[in-house]
């Protein structure tokens, strides 16, 4: 979000906008803008959002893909799984091969995929 803030203090500098302005249009005081603007303080998504609004800025939230994510999420959630496996095989002398171990992988990605997502995102 520091680069999102550090856009609006140059939005509000190419407008000529004083701290003390901003503020008073968005409706919160200049300490909260100028803590917003240092970095040394926390603000508010509302804050955040009311001191855009007022320099003609959007304020949007840009995720990546949710397909994109849940598939992250159970290649990460499969690897941590396959390398219990390795290692409980591993223990009684029957380790996986390297081959064996991207099948039982890939195995574990489909099935997290096609469940619940709510699975995919338990530990």
């Amino acid at each position: 979000m520091t680069a999102t803030i550090a856009q609006l203090d140059m939005q509000r500098k190419r407008l000529g906008m004083s701290v003390k302005s901003l503020a008073k249009h968005a409706g919160v005081g200049s300490a909260t803008v100028n803590r917003l603007f240092s970095g040394k303080g926390s603000a508010t998504l509302d804050t955040v959002e009311k001191v855009a609004a007022v320099l003609g800025c959007n304020f949007e939230v840009k995720g990546r893909r949710t397909a994109d994510l849940r598939r992250q999420r159970a290649e990460q959630k499969a690897e941590k799984l396959a390398a219990q496996l390795q290692g409980t095989m591993a223990l009684e002398a029957q380790a996986v091969d390297v081959l064996a171990l991207q099948r039982i992988k890939d195995q574990i990605v489909t099935q997290l995929l096609k469940g619940s997502d709510r699975k995919l995102w338990e530990d």
